[in-house]
């Protein structure tokens, strides 16, 4: 049994988000080859698509999940002079990382570039510059994973092999739609 969140979704609700705020070269820092990678950027197409935006290669960048990913990451669109009006990271620390780098080049997250990542790290709304993220239940996902942990421990087949919980937008001033 499984208890996960809908990547698909993140990736939507994030770039929809930035698309609502009238951004369209927006970036996207891929992450890792995890599947939870890969249902994000898969949104984030989605979403480029439904609203008939180009996809870019160009716009999206290969990268771990770590702040150094998306602070490197960052720095070679700021290098190359091609950093995106707006970026969706694919995990909070990552988005954290792309925020230092803008910062360091005279750049600010939510003023100058817009920025959202994923997962809602516990201290992303402490940051200077409040991270805009999107979140799912932590403590849902730990309720259901026990629920079906008890049924196998118990000798039952669990009700359902995967439980799949909503995320859902948290916004703050790093994407600009807050000030």
């Amino acid at each position: 049994p499984v208890v996960t969140t809908d990547d698909v979704q993140v990736g939507m609700q994030a770039t929809e988000h930035l698309i609502g705020l009238g951004h369209r070269r927006i970036g996207h820092l891929r992450g890792t080859s995890a599947s939870t990678s890969e249902g994000r950027f898969e949104g984030y197409r989605r979403a480029l698509e439904k609203h008939r935006l180009p996809p870019d290669d160009a716009l999206v960048r290969d990268c771990g999940f770590s702040e150094r990913d998306g602070y490197e990451a960052t720095r070679l669109w700021l290098a190359e002079g091609g950093v995106p009006g707006a970026i969706f990271a694919g995990n909070d620390p990552a988005a954290i990382g792309a925020m230092q780098a803008l910062e360091e080049a005279g750049r600010r997250a939510g003023r100058d570039v817009a920025v959202v990542g994923s997962g809602n790290i516990h201290y992303g709304d402490m940051l200077r510059v409040p991270l805009t993220t999107v979140s799912w239940s932590r403590s849902e996902m730990g309720q259901q994973a026990a629920r079906l942990l008890l049924q196998l421990i118990e000798g039952e087949a669990p009700d359902k092999k995967q439980i799949v919980l909503p995320p859902e937008l948290v916004v703050r001033s790093s994407s600009g739609a807050v000030t």
